[in-house]
């Protein structure tokens, strides 16, 4: 061991004892001549042991070569920090950071700080970044994380559905560049609020855009976080395409289910006025063949007749609306008429259990989807309904209410029934939570009820007292009064004066609806019937001169869909020129065509009056003048 010099003056000695560093002096070979207490302790050697010691016989064999490195950045004279290895006595090692700066006598003066346990938990953080971030990588979630509006992270899900070629492309774009224009008002809110409070945003269902300009729906949550070390904003979405079919499909499934327990009272409805109608049918039928038959008497029985029947054509017609599969389209809705159709087919229900009243005096319409309306109003008055006992209806009211306040409208339900149980409130929205009895509710109801009216932006409240009855009100937001269209502007040529009627081609495969449009409408148009979409072909291919196609929508092998698309190809004119007439749009095909084509259907059953003003439009459209009886 070197000879060195041990003793140092007692200030200086207390100075660096009272250290929480160790401080270490050696002379140009490397050798300790100096040494503080702590120090000492981080060696675990006495101060004798370590002073003479040589710098190598601290570091570690490994760190030894990078030692010389340092050593060259050391001559500059500016402090130079760096981290290594160091022995102890007993040959354990422990990582320190080492300050070192060379004296002007040409020592050199170390501060060494022990950071084991900060590089152990460092390492501990890197690790859990390094896991966390794999297990972003394979989520089948669309991850994205971004700092200050940059996107810093993209996992490959979020990649591939935005339409990019990897993650990396989406590194260092504009994370509001994902978000549809639409809503990005809404998406910078959140951002807003989540950087002011620090707090999550709840699931919200967003737009997102793809790389080729498309975009898709996704219920999206998001939160602050530290990622790579830094203050950042994650956002966790997932694609609602496939959720939002489902979703339609249980409210479709709902909604048959409902019907399922209707049908029956629904048959006595049609059933009711179809007891008058046929008797009335028959007296007329008999009269008409007297020899001298009383006018007044056929006049009444044709009105008994008319108004039955139209009885059943609301009933088949509210039915067949609420039926069919709803589209997610909303349009400003009539409250107090969704409320009608409820009660009209709810009345089999609610007969025999109670009285039904009406306060419908809102005003305001409400943007819905108005068979979807009808379905969550049907399912609270069906439940208010089997609230109630049957056998004693002149003592128990189910009353629906309507109101306008202000920015919304409040229908509200409410029956004199049992009430609910208030440890069930919390529940009632849950699916398949039901409190009726084993096999009289899938307890799917409510819940869809909840979905439905969410979209449309309401709630639906609760109000129940066990032994005095519930209240629901669902409360939408009012759409805002605007004021009326302007007049359309008149026609750049007027209608060509025509010498002749317009020629229409009739297309049904049903002989008596052919043979009773033929007899109204030929006073107006020359009417040439046809049973089937060939016949038609062949008339349209000896003859374009039509200026109306008035054709059935669905008919057997060969549809009304069928013909249209053949015109298009063929006769491209004339696909203007056609108009169709349906009982229900049952196929998505079906429904595809009616909404392309919005002023050119009529639903069966119509008025003759509809069915002249709808062809009389579509003349006027294509220049033929308006036919006269």
């Amino acid at each position: 061991m070197a000879e060195v010099e041990t003793r140092r003056p007692p200030v200086l000695s207390t100075w660096m004892d009272q250290a929480t560093d160790g401080i270490f002096v050696s002379d140009a070979r490397g050798v300790y001549v100096e040494v503080n207490l702590r120090g000492c302790q981080m060696l675990g050697r006495t101060r004798d042991e370590v002073l003479g010691l040589n710098l190598r016989e601290v570091v570690h064999p490994e760190d030894i070569q990078q030692r010389a490195v340092d050593l060259s950045k050391i001559e500059t004279g500016q402090p130079f920090l760096s981290e290594r290895r160091l022995l102890r006595g007993d040959g354990s090692s422990f990582v320190a950071e080492v300050s070192t700066t060379r004296l002007d006598d040409g020592r050199y003066l170390a501060f060494v700080r022990d950071v084991t346990a900060r590089r152990a938990a460092e390492e501990v953080v890197q690790r859990a970044e390094a896991s966390f971030r794999a297990l972003l990588d394979v989520l089948p979630a669309l991850v994205v994380v971004h700092r200050q509006g940059i996107i810093v992270y993209a996992n490959a899900t979020a990649a591939k559905a935005c339409a990019y070629g990897s993650p990396a492309e989406m590194v260092g774009s504009r994370v509001i560049d994902l978000v549809y224009p639409d809503d990005r008002a809404g998406v910078a809110a959140r951002i807003r609020r989540m950087v002011e409070t620090g707090a999550a945003e709840g699931l919200e269902r967003e737009r997102f855009m793809r790389r080729d300009g498309t975009h898709f729906e996704a219920e999206v949550v998001a939160f602050p976080l530290v990622f790579d070390g830094k203050p950042s904003l994650l956002a966790v979405a997932t694609d609602a395409t496939e959720s939002a079919k489902l979703r339609a499909q249980l409210i479709h499934s709902d909604r048959l289910a409902s019907i399922g327990l209707l049908a029956a009272g629904v048959a006595h409805e049609i059933n009711n006025p179809l007891a008058y109608v046929l008797p009335n049918l028959e007296r007329l039928a008999e009269g008409l063949a007297s020899p001298s038959p009383d006018l007044a008497a056929l006049q009444d029985n044709v009105r008994g007749a008319l108004d039955g029947v139209r009885r059943v054509q609301k009933i088949v017609r509210d039915l067949g609306s609420f039926a069919r599969e709803a589209r997610d389209d909303t349009t400003a809705t009539d409250v107090s008429a969704a409320v009608e159709s409820a009660l009209l087919l709810a009345e089999s229900e609610l007969r025999f259990r109670a009285r039904v009243t009406r306060d419908l005096t809102a005003r305001s319409r409400v943007r819905a989807n108005e068979g979807r309306l009808v379905q969550v109003l049907l399912n609270l008055v069906v439940n208010a309904a089997h609230a109630i006992p049957e056998g004693d209806a002149a003592a128990h009211e189910v009353k629906v209410t309507t109101r306008d306040a202000p920015g919304e409208v409040r229908i509200t339900v409410s029956d004199t029934g049992e009430g609910i149980a208030r440890e069930h409130l919390p529940r009632l929205f849950d699916p398949f939570f039901t409190t009726k009895a084993p096999g009289a509710g899938s307890g799917l109801g409510l819940s869809v009820c909840q979905s439905i009216v969410s979209s449309f932006g309401g709630r639906i409240e609760v109000d129940s007292t066990r032994g005095v009855g519930s209240a629901f009100t669902v409360v939408l937001p009012a759409v805002a009064a605007t004021a009326p269209a302007p007049s359309a502007p008149p026609p750049s040529a007027p209608p060509r004066e025509r010498s002749v009627r317009p020629r229409l081609l009739l297309v049904d495969d049903e002989r008596n609806v052919r043979s009773v449009l033929e007899a109204l409408l030929k006073g107006r148009y020359d009417v040439t019937p046809v049973a089937s979409v060939p016949e038609a072909r062949a008339r349209i291919t000896e003859s374009g001169d039509w200026q109306l196609i008035l054709c059935d929508l669905m008919m057997p092998e060969v549809t009304g869909m069928d013909l249209y698309d053949w015109v298009e190809q063929e006769h491209r004119a004339l696909a203007s020129r056609m108009v169709f007439m349906t009982g229900g749009a049952f196929t998505a095909r079906a429904r595809e065509l009616l909404d392309r084509l919005p002023d050119r259907w009529i639903e069966k059953p119509f008025d003759f009056e509809q069915l002249m003003a709808l062809l009389d439009r579509l003349c006027e459209a294509q220049g033929v003048a308006r036919p006269t009886a």
